[in-house]
């Protein structure tokens, strides 16, 4: 992409969701040794250089600037303008949404986990609330993922009751997903946590449901969370505490309440999309004035 904005006098923004080569490597490093090690050094290498070519880079969060920083990425060219979930999208619901009838969803407590369930998230947090719950509510998955193969291996011949696996749904039906759970679930790895923010987060925060996330911290979404009463952060190894609070807001819907309206004033308050468009445009508009400047230039010397 670098080379075709280059090859026709376009401006290469970076917008930088995850710092994928680190969180990689660090994965790799831990289950593939050597080989790990190598495969998540040609990645940062790649990353790397793609950042330093770009015109500009755009972090989710200020967390990101270190690494930049480490790059030897002049300051002057990194932004950061914090992700925003679709608001106007998703709107808080009825848990008897028509999506969970149609899925024959249970009546009880419901834990809903909504998104990609990769290398940097744990499943076991997910099969060990299942068979926590087995007699109060159902975990209900809807994701993407290799961890969706490994709840499948955990569910076979029946040793999973409370757990529907489901693929990601269309997203005209994502806001009756999450309005079906009375409880949601995130978790994201120690390994990825300081390089990624769990952008379900975002999505969640809309739906107006407790929050339970498995992350540390330092995440950003951890943080969001916690500052705002939208539910509650364990850390990632710490699945009975995740399980605990998760089957205490089942059990206590007036908390439950009480952490969905929190999360939902926070979207309501920072997921104004003409305020977002308004500040990336701040970015590209400078960097469209030279990107001109120097095609003008070379023009110019072309004559």
């Amino acid at each position: 992409m670098l080379r075709a904005c280059r090859s026709c006098d376009a401006a290469f923004v970076y917008w930088c969701q995850d710092f994928y080569s680190i969180a990689a490597s660090r994965i790799l490093e831990k289950k593939l040794p050597g080989l790990g090690h190598l495969v998540g050094r040609y990645y940062t290498f790649l990353e790397r250089r793609q950042m330093r070519q770009a015109d500009h880079v755009v972090h989710i969060t200020d967390a990101f600037r270190a690494q930049t920083d480490r790059w030897g990425i002049p300051s002057e060219k990194v932004s950061v303008i914090p992700n925003w979930g679709v608001i106007e999208e998703i709107p808080v619901l009825d848990r008897n949404t028509a999506w969970a009838a149609e899925k024959g969803l249970k009546a009880g407590s419901r834990f809903v986990y909504s998104g990609t369930l990769a290398t940097k998230h744990n499943p076991k947090l997910l099969s060990e609330l299942a068979r926590a719950v087995e007699n109060e509510g159902e975990v209900v998955v809807v994701a993407a993922g290799v961890g969706v193969d490994t709840l499948s291996r955990e569910a076979e011949d029946g040793a999973l009751p409370a757990l529907t696996l489901l693929p990601l749904q269309p997203f005209d039906r994502f806001p009756e997903v999450l309005g079906a759970a009375d409880v949601l679930v995130a978790m994201i790895e120690t390994e990825a946590g300081e390089f990624s923010v769990p952008s379900k987060i975002l999505s969640y925060l809309c739906a107006g449901r407790p929050i339970v996330l498995a992350a540390p911290e330092d995440n950003l979404a951890a943080q969001i969370v916690s500052s705002t009463g939208a539910g509650r952060v364990v850390a990632p190894g710490e699945i009975n505490g995740a399980i605990a609070a998760a089957r205490d807001f089942a059990a206590d819907p007036e908390a439950a309440a009480h952490a969905g309206a929190a999360g939902r004033a926070y979207a309501e308050a920072h997921f104004d999309l003409p305020t977002v468009a308004a500040a990336f445009e701040s970015i590209f508009i400078p960097i469209l004035g030279n990107a001109r400047d120097t095609a003008a230039s070379t023009s110019i010397a072309h004559l």
